[in-house]
């Protein structure tokens, strides 16, 4: 009876050699799990073939190439004609105009010379002089 529990149940320890084995045998699966995704993709192929064979100047690609690295050029003349184009059509932030400043200081003149003398201005010349202004107003924007 005691030599059928042994047959049934066999709960005996593994030998050195054998958890040796199986520890080795654990890290070949594991390898070859990472390297067989690696040699079964187009950049695997790549590795295994040199490029010469994979493609020739002038023919179709059998297989779709995708780029692995991202790159630009910059030509550096264009660039300075293009920026350099671009800054000559911005207008400038300002005009200088002395019309502007010389019409201010004329009404400023004008309404400093009638409040200094309220009995020449009259009415009429008051009602002329802000005819006057609106009109030159009315032509500066036109200008």
């Amino acid at each position: 009876m005691k030599s059928q529990r042994l047959q049934l149940g066999d709960k005996r320890k593994p030998s050195k050699f054998e958890r040796q084995l199986s520890i080795a045998f654990i890290v070949v699966i594991v390898v070859l799990a990472m390297l067989v995704p690696l040699f079964s993709t187009q950049s695997g192929e790549s590795l295994l073939q040199s490029r010469g064979r994979m493609y020739q100047v002038g023919e179709l690609a059998e297989d779709d190439v995708y780029a692995s690295k991202n790159f630009s050029y910059v030509d550096e003349k264009r660039t300075k004609a293009l920026m350099e184009e671009k800054q000559k059509s911005v207008p400038p932030l300002f005009s200088f105009s002395l019309k502007a400043t010389m019409l201010s200081s004329q009404r400023v003149d004008s309404f400093i010379a009638l409040a200094s003398n309220p009995q020449n201005g009259t009415d009429d010349s008051l009602q002329l002089i802000d005819t006057g202004n609106v009109i030159n107003r009315v032509r500066s924007m036109s200008e």
